[in-house]
């Protein structure tokens, strides 16, 4: 008897062990809340997630085989929180049950993270066989990482160093809100810089490159920049000798010196409108075939394109002066036009452009510096205009195919040398009404035996000349303009 008894505790017991895996089954996306219809079940599944959301369909079963209800509910919804427990579990209620079937969105979550969530019921008042909520199990979902900020560099595993972060050839340093390159490895090609970069889980605006930082950087062939790029440091591409073309930063106010200092492959630059100053030697022994230099700029520093390839130039008209050197042996120029904004040519700022053959000079413009044009081998014709005071030592020298010259009655001082060496049958035409003063040798004709020049002066003033035995000196002849 005691037998049968063990017996059947056991078979009562296997039984009800099924039961319980058969209800286990509530939260099983496919069960569709179909379980025993005499109880109250949940089910749910995420439908669809997100970066910071989450839909997630959740199932009841409060109706029968046939489709009465069998418990009222109240109220159902989601229940979720944190995958590691920690924090406080929220509720979102759903609308609109359907077929068994409500869909909550839940929303505020954080990027790549774990959450837990199981579907709850509430009966309703009526129902005394379920008076408490019922809960589904748990189940887990990851949302989706955010998705990489394309203006974004994530340097967070580079390597530090006492020059900075290393990372994929560039060294970066890091002052408040703002990131610097301070350094490049010398086997860098291409770069493309981002507006921004992460480090050690804070972002950084990428604002400036340092003094040298790419300097000698003799297989860079490239370089893109972004508008954030407001500073870049004197000589930081100095000695680049593969970089072919630069489109620099709009925001960019400054070009340091020496910037891009013996870049010789260097054919074209694209300046920002927002570029107010070019520091010395900035473009100095490049390549450049064609100069736009855009009317903001107010500055410039001396032998800032020396030994350019030139062959025609645009210069700002905001500029006040044509420094020393400026363009000194640029010797493919063609011609020189000079904006009303130039009140000063400085010493030796077209020397040795062997090539010019038409310099235009404007009314404004009140000195031309020593040297300035020296050797200036292919003009012809030279127009001084009114507002020049002052010509410089040498400025004209050696000028060797000069035939005609004409200077306006501003004139007060013609310096040394500044038209020696200069064909023996020039034509000069003066109408200042008081002969300017001459520096040593200003007209000499280097075989001065052979002394053909004529000089011109308005019929009013030709006496004041023809008596002046300095005048009579350089000039075989002077006579009233026609």
């Amino acid at each position: 008897m005691k037998s049968k008894i063990y017996f059947l505790t056991l078979i009562l017991a296997t039984l009800s062990s099924l039961s319980f895996v058969s209800c286990s089954k509530d939260d099983d996306k496919d069960n569709k809340g179909k379980n025993n219809p005499n109880e109250l079940a949940v089910t749910g599944a995420v439908a669809e997630k997100g970066v910071t959301w989450a839909d997630i369909e959740g199932y009841v079963n409060n109706t029968n085989k046939e489709g009465s209800i069998t418990t009222p509910v109240e109220k159902y919804g989601i229940e979720y929180s944190l995958a590691d427990g920690s924090g406080k579990a929220v509720q979102k209620l759903g609308k609109g049950l359907s077929e068994n079937k409500f869909t909550v969105r839940i929303t505020g979550l954080k990027p790549n993270t774990e959450y837990q969530y199981r579907t709850f019921v509430l009966p309703g008042a009526t129902s005394s066989e379920i008076p408490e909520t019922k809960y589904g199990k748990y189940n887990k979902f990851t949302t989706d990482k955010e998705a990489e900020d394309p203006d974004v560099l994530d340097i967070s595993t580079g390597d530090v160093t006492s020059t900075g972060v290393l990372f994929d050839g560039l060294y970066y340093d890091f002052e408040g809100i703002r990131a610097t390159i301070t350094k490049a490895d010398q086997d860098i090609t291409t770069v493309s810089l981002k507006k921004k970069v992460k480090y050690d889980g804070k972002t950084y605006a990428l604002s400036s490159i340092g003094e040298n930082a790419f300097a000698s950087c003799d297989k860079l062939t490239s370089i893109t920049f972004t508008d954030n790029i407001t500073s870049i440091g004197k000589g930081a591409f100095s000695g680049c000798n593969s970089l072919e073309s630069i489109e620099l930063p709009s925001g960019l106010k400054e070009i340091q010196p020496y910037t891009f200092f013996y870049c010789g492959k260097l054919k074209t630059v694209k300046f920002p409108s927002s570029l107010k100053s070019i520091g010395e030697y900035a473009f100095s022994d490049c390549g450049l075939t064609s100069l736009y230099m855009p009317n903001s700029v107010e500055t410039i520093g001396k032998l800032c394109f020396a030994e350019c390839n030139f062959e025609s130039i645009h210069i700002s008209e905001s500029l006040k002066e044509i420094p020393l050197k400026a363009f000194v042996n640029c010797y493919k120029l063609k011609s020189v036009y000079i904006p009303k904004s130039v009140t000063k040519l400085g010493e030796s700022a077209f020397m040795y452009c062997y090539d010019i053959e038409e310099i235009s000079l404007p009314e404004t413009l009140v000195e031309i510096g020593e040297y300035c044009f020296q050797d200036v081998k292919e003009l012809t014709y030279l127009f001084i205009p009114k507002g020049v005071t002052k010509i410089g030592g040498a400025a004209f020298n050696r000028c060797s195919k000069l035939a005609q010259v004409t200077i306006s009655y501003g004139i007060k001082s013609i310096g040394s040398y500044a038209f020696y060496d200069t064909p023996k049958n020039i034509k000069m035409q003066i109408t200042a009404s008081t002969p300017p003063t001459l520096g040593t040798e200003a007209f000499k004709e280097l075989n001065s035996y052979d002394n053909q020049r004529t000089l011109m002066v308005p019929a009013s003033y030709l006496s004041a000349y023809s008596s002046n035995s300095t005048y009579k000196k350089y000039f075989k002849t002077i006579k009233a303009s026609e």
